[in-house]
């Protein structure tokens, strides 16, 4: 490898997604080593996949108040690990007795540390759902391995790894509260202005190519607003037959060039990318975003994500420390290891600064912010001011909330990984003792069918009345992170991806920056 770093070992590596790395720090190892895919950026003692909101020449994501990607520093034998400053990406850790391994792939460390996920473990989705609803303060959550290791999954913190392979988490610095609307869209379109200037920088081995998400609801058309006087000139819209999501007077307003994408155009994919999403826990409800792949190399792409949580007045569900306590929709967590695969960088315009909601709900729900307040239950005064102040007239966007990018996890498996993901369950049925084989078969075939009957039933004859609210979401809960079978669609995937990324450390082969 040309130019290779000093103060760590890269080996970039063809069969591992394009921004995924991970770093094994080895007991007595006089560098640290760290396997990276073909879009990682490095530096003599960095390398990172992503932006944030400082100039890119300084390499300083350590030390920046907003951070969407990922990375690490190694200065003196101790390496530091960067998270994202939002909750939708993590980081993995896996200790053994001479090693520490910290990737942002689940996938991705299991087949550096040889191991699997644990087929006699059913809880995986419900226990990283965990993490996203209690926040920084729930890190870690722990994952059991086939191996009987423990794989240590911190959201927003970062990690020191230490000569004597101490791993020690660190919280990340987060924005100043802002005080009113003026210092709040301040902060959003300062740091979106900040983040891609970073992305476009020549001296990036890849510079970005900066594109925004375009809809007619709120929050895509706050990222079109902010994102056009920084520099971000292409917008991807959906369309659809039975309706029209496309927000195309806004793009003509902001001089947006807007590329149509058929909703349904994901499915015409060879490649089995329900894998990608299965995957990240938060399952298939954002994979209508996959028809972006391969129209533009390493795309930025800005996204509403956290705008139902951060800025609706009807429904806000941020807590302290990005916590999301009463949250059910992990759609936004589905989008991790697609974007590792497709090469994809996405910023996720809302979750700037979320980790004060609640000041922002205070601005939303202030005096000042009355003349945008239109009432209903999809209220989001902040944006409609952002939006307005920029010339779009009020009839143009936010007329009604749809639910137009969304697809169900009954509709998002097609044919080939049905039968490949029946085909997993059935062969690990085979491998489980026989209790516990008769216990889950009757889960299958009796428990998950009645539960889906009652969870129809109860949103049907008791929409909106408060007492049956918590039994709902209960239920809810229950059937969408611990139902038999598709609680297992979550280790099918991730078997998949680490088969693949182990054949591709197999296979190994050194390639010059």
């Amino acid at each position: 490898m040309k130019d290779a770093p000093a103060s760590f070992t890269a080996r970039r590596l063809p069969g591992l997604p394009a921004l995924g790395w991970c770093a094994t720090v080895q007991r007595g190892a006089r560098k640290p080593e760290v396997v990276l895919g073909d879009l990682v950026e490095t530096s003599p003692d960095t390398f990172f996949e992503g932006v944030w909101d400082a100039p890119y020449r300084d390499h300083g994501f350590l030390e920046s108040l907003t951070v969407m990607g990922s990375g690490g520093r190694v200065e003196d034998g101790v390496a530091r690990f960067c998270s994202p400053t939002h909750t939708l990406d993590n980081l993995y850790c896996l200790r053994t007795t001479d090693a520490v391994l910290v990737a942002n792939s689940l996938p991705l460390l299991l087949a550096c540390a040889r191991d699997a996920p644990d087929p006699r473990y059913r809880h995986y989705r419900s226990d990283i759902a965990a993490l996203w609803r209690g926040g920084v303060p729930a890190s870690p959550c722990v994952l059991p391995t086939a191996r009987h290791q423990s794989v240590l999954v911190y959201a927003a913190t970062d990690l020191v790894v230490g000569n004597d392979l101490s791993v020690d988490p660190v919280v990340k610095a987060q924005p100043p509260i802002p005080d009113d609307y003026a210092a709040y869209h301040q902060l959003l379109a300062g740091t979106v202005d900040r983040i891609v200037d970073n992305g476009v920088d020549a001296l990036r081995r890849t510079p970005l190519h900066p594109v925004t998400t375009l809809s007619s609801g709120y929050d895509t058309t706050v990222c079109a607003v902010l994102g056009a006087p920084a520099g971000v000139t292409d917008a991807v819209t959906l369309h659809h037959d039975r309706f029209d999501d496309g927000g195309e007077e806004v793009a003509a307003a902001l001089g947006l060039r807007v590329e149509l994408i058929e909703r349904d155009a994901w499915k015409q994919a060879e490649a089995p990318i329900e894998i990608d999403f299965m995957a990240s826990n938060g399952g298939p409800v954002a994979i209508t975003l996959a028809a972006i792949e391969g129209r533009w190399r390493a795309p930025m792409v800005l996204l509403g994500s956290l705008g139902d949580q951060v800025l609706d007045l009807g429904q806000r569900l941020m807590g302290d420390a990005q916590s999301i306590p009463d949250g059910m929709s992990l759609s936004p967590y589905g989008l991790h290891d697609f974007r590792l695969r497709a090469g994809m960088t996405f910023v996720h315009v809302p979750a700037i600064g979320a980790v004060h909601a609640a000041a922002i709900d205070r601005i939303s729900r202030s005096e000042e912010m009355q003349p945008w307040r239109i009432g209903g239950g999809y209220d989001r005064p902040v944006p409609r001011r952002i939006v307005e102040d920029a010339g779009i007239p009020r009839s143009a966007f936010a007329v009604r909330k749809r639910a137009s990018s969304t697809v169900s996890h009954n509709q998002a498996l097609r044919p080939p990984a049905r039968t490949d993901f029946n085909e997993y369950w059935r062969s690990l049925l085979r491998s489980l003792p026989l209790t516990t084989r008769w216990r889950y078969r009757w889960d299958a075939n009796v428990v998950t069918p009645i539960a889906r009957a009652t969870r129809i039933t109860l949103f049907r004859l008791q929409w909106g009345r408060f007492r049956w609210r918590a039994t709902r979401r209960n239920l809810g809960r229950w059937y969408y992170f611990r139902s038999l079978p598709s609680a297992y669609q979550f280790h099918w995937a991730v078997q998949r991806l680490t088969d693949q990324f182990a054949a591709g450390l197999d296979g190994e082969h050194t390639n010059g920056d």
